[in-house]
C-alpha cells in the first residue's frame, strides 16, 4: 500500500537516476502483480483485484510520464562531473580557473572545486550543491579563501532539470548565480549577479565553462 499520493510519489520519483527508476518499476510492478494485496476482514472479493489494478495503472502512469529524454536536477548535476577549465571576467577584469566536479558526501552533495590558474593562486573556493525534494529546492554552500564571513551564508534557489539558478543573500546586497548546460556543445556557463538598491542585477562575474582536455 502507498503512503503518499500519487503527487508526492511522482515529485520524489523524479530525483531517481533513470535506470533506478526502471528497477524499482519493475520490482514494484511484479510485486503488485504476484503478490497481491492480502484480504481483509471488511474487503469484499473483488477489492483485491482493484486495489491490484490501481497500484498497476498508477506506476504505469509514472513510467510512461517520466522517460529517459526527461532530465532530473540530479541529471544535470551529473553533467557537471569531471575536469574543466573556467575563463571568464570577474569586475570586468580577466580570470582564469581549473575546476573538477565530483558527488561527495555519499551523494548527498556535489562539489566544484574551483582554483585560480596563478602561481600561488589568486582564488580558490569550494561550491556544495544538494538536493532539497521536500522544499524542490537546490541548496548551496559556497566556501572560498576570503574566509569565514562569506560562509554563514545559505543559497537557495527552485529546482530545474536544465538550469541552476541560486540566490545568496548576503548582508550587504543579494547575489544571484545562474549555471546553465549547453547539451548540444557539452559546455556550461555561470553568470554572477548583483542586487543593487534599485531592485535590478547587474554583473558581477561570467564564465564559460569547458571541459579539461587531457595531453
Amino acid at each position: 500500500m502507498f503512503h503518499c499520493s500519487s503527487a508526492c510519489l511522482l515529485e520524489d520519483w523524479t530525483m531517481i537516476p533513470f535506470d533506478h527508476r526502471a528497477r524499482e518499476t519493475n520490482r514494484v510492478l511484479i510485486d503488485a502483480i504476484v503478490i497481491a494485496p492480502s484480504k481483509g476482514p471488511n474487503m469484499k472479493p473483488n477489492q483485491s483485484f482493484v486495489s491490484m489494478t490501481a497500484r498497476v495503472i498508477l506506476l504505469s502512469v509514472i513510467w510512461l510520464t517520466i522517460s529517459p529524454g526527461q532530465s532530473t536536477p540530479r541529471d544535470l548535476l551529473n553533467h557537471l562531473e569531471g575536469p574543466w577549465t573556467m575563463t571568464g571576467t570577474v569586475l570586468k577584469k580577466p580570470v582564469k580557473y581549473l575546476a573538477e566536479g565530483v558527488w561527495v558526501l555519499q551523494g548527498q552533495f556535489f562539489l566544484l572545486h574551483m582554483k585560480d590558474v596563478a602561481v600561488p593562486p589568486a582564488y580558490e573556493a569550494n561550491l556544495f550543491m544538494g538536493i532539497d525534494t521536500s522544499k524542490k529546492q537546490f541548496v548551496a554552500h559556497w566556501l572560498d579563501s576570503f574566509g569565514g564571513a562569506g560562509a554563514r551564508v545559505v543559497g537557495v534557489g527552485p529546482l530545474s532539470p536544465d538550469t541552476i539558478r541560486i540566490i545568496y543573500p548576503y548582508a550587504e546586497r543579494n547575489f544571484r548565480n545562474t549555471f546553465a548546460y549547453d547539451p548540444a556543445k557539452e559546455t556550461w556557463t555561470l553568470l554572477i549577479e548583483s542586487e543593487q538598491s534599485t531592485g535590478l542585477w547587474s554583473v558581477f562575474a561570467q564564465y564559460t565553462i569547458v571541459k579539461l582536455q587531457k595531453g
